[in-house]
């Protein structure tokens, strides 16, 4: 889920951190398609990947490979999976020696470990990608025959001490490559590099197969289901961000819990699309309409947690109650939470980087915050990188706060809160016309800004350290700026 969203309060440390009747099945299929629903998709995987891989995956594959034949059994079974089904053949080592063999088979099998941790995703069985090790089949036919959605390849070259991985991400139903990365480093770790590869690789294909499956589901309005909704939902959650998008979020997840009332993801993302709204565009809601938001996101959370413990989305709602409540220490024992159980999702970062921003630890956002953007690359948000830009602002370094906050623009141009960070930077850096052109661009775009000093020294009470950046960063910058009194 993204952390997206503006805040009216732009001076505040961080912003938190997104048809047709289908066929009859099988009796098979609707038992995998049960155990999908009851268990969630990441059960499913191990609860029947084992069967499907063994007495169906295998067989299947070897007839596709030597047969040049599609099993509709196996795609039917597979697709019960949903939208979001996978499967990443091993990548091809070109490094010259087979003795390195071991590298990209392990890469291979660390990668599907981690696209499984999507939300949704469904990834073939090994024994089935295997079978495909070698074979000059298209996507388009390895797609017919394990009836899935996507496939990822790759391969691993060598010069000297230096690896390069290649990967790309084919859609299985065009034969279209819809992204491509790169990624070079050292073979002194070569575990580490496989750790840091396959994590990137992982956050920025979430990225990419939800868009491609979201723009399939919006051919299919006249009779959406769960899954279609929830997925145009989390696509829109990447989308430039505002109350209007949020509330449109609200409302995807509200029909899909209409559909499908016992749905948990529904639950988990109608609770955190109210948390952002509450959090985010805290100025634009009445008291009445904030506490009730929180109500209703702090009971859906808790009631999906009960189902399914230990979302880490639970905590990302918990982190923002907290922070939204004054609760310091529950917000950074939920924050932790999270990047304990999603370490390689950027957002866990992000919302662990307010923590540090609203506790004086301008330092510490920044090594967090480095992760978020490392890790997502290729599609790192306006906000994760503006909240780059804010850290650099408190640690002192005017020049990065800059950089960052003007990456943030160049991502989403009309993010308020970037203009902020650049015009307390430009002030502080000396460059007064800057600044005060930043100010004017902040209330161009809401001219209605106004900083509340009184209210931001009340939230800054429960951290002295916070205080100090307050007192000798932030207002200065917003004064020198034009923006504050």
């Amino acid at each position: 889920m993204s952390d997206g969203g503006k805040t009216e309060d732009a001076a505040a440390p961080a912003t938190a951190a997104a048809p047709g009747t289908p066929p009859a099945l099988s009796a098979k299929t609707r038992l995998v398609a049960k155990i999908i629903r009851l268990r969630g998709p990441i059960t499913a995987i191990a609860a029947v990947g084992a069967t499907l891989g063994g007495f169906v995956g295998y067989w299947n594959a070897y007839r596709a490979v030597h047969e040049g034949t599609a099993t509709p059994a196996t795609a039917e079974a597979n697709a019960a999976a949903g939208p979001l089904s996978i499967v990443v053949l091993p990548f091809t080592n070109l490094t010259g020696d087979a003795d390195q063999g071991y590298f990209a088979d392990g890469l291979t099998a660390t990668l599907a470990s981690d696209l499984s941790r999507i939300p949704d995703a469904f990834v073939i069985d090994s024994a089935s990608a295997q079978s495909y090790k070698g074979k000059p089949l298209t996507a388009q036919q390895i797609g017919r025959a394990l009836g899935v959605r996507f496939v990822l390849q790759g391969s691993v070259q060598r010069n000297g001490s230096h690896i390069r991985i290649n990967a790309q991400l084919a859609d299985a139903t065009t034969n279209a490559q819809i992204w491509a990365d790169s990624f070079e480093g050292d073979t002194s770790d070569l575990f580490a590099l496989q750790d840091k590869v396959t994590a990137r690789i992982a956050a920025s294909m979430d990225h990419q197969m939800v868009l491609v499956a979201a723009r399939e589901s919006e051919k299919r309005r006249d009779n959406p289901n769960a899954v279609d909704l929830l997925l145009r939902a989390r696509a829109l959650q990447d989308q430039p961000q505002s109350l209007d998008n949020w509330r449109q979020v609200e409302r995807l997840y509200r029909q899909a819990l209409a559909v499908d009332p016992g749905n948990t993801k529904a639950m988990m993302g109608l609770a955190s699309a109210l948390s952002f709204e509450a959090t985010n565009f805290s100025p634009a809601l009445s008291p009445e309409v904030r506490a009730a938001a929180w109500q209703e996101a702090v009971a859906l959370a808790t009631e999906a947690n009960s189902r399914e413990p230990d979302d880490p989305d639970y905590y990302r709602v918990m982190a923002f109650n907290a922070a939204a409540h004054d609760d310091v220490e529950g917000e950074r024992r939920a924050a932790e939470a999270m990047v304990r159980l999603d370490p390689r999702n950027p957002s866990s970062y992000n919302v662990l980087s307010v923590v540090y921003l609203r506790a004086g630890e301008p330092q510490k956002a920044v090594e967090v915050l480095r992760k978020a953007v490392d890790l997502n690359r290729k599609n790192a948000g306006a906000v994760f990188v503006n909240n780059l830009g804010r850290a650099y602002f408190l640690a002192g370094d005017n020049k990065s706060a800059i950089v960052w906050a003007d990456r943030a623009l160049q991502i989403e141009p009309t993010y308020e809160a970037a203009h902020v960070v650049l015009a307390m930077a430009y002030a502080l850096d000396g460059n007064e016309a800057k600044a005060r052109a930043e100010a004017s661009e902040v209330r161009r775009l809401n001219p209605r800004y106004e900083f509340d000093a009184a209210a931001a020294r009340a939230r800054a009470e429960a951290s002295p350290v916070y205080r100090n950046y307050l007192e000798q960063k932030i207002m200065p910058g917003l004064r020198g700026a034009g923006l504050a009194d």
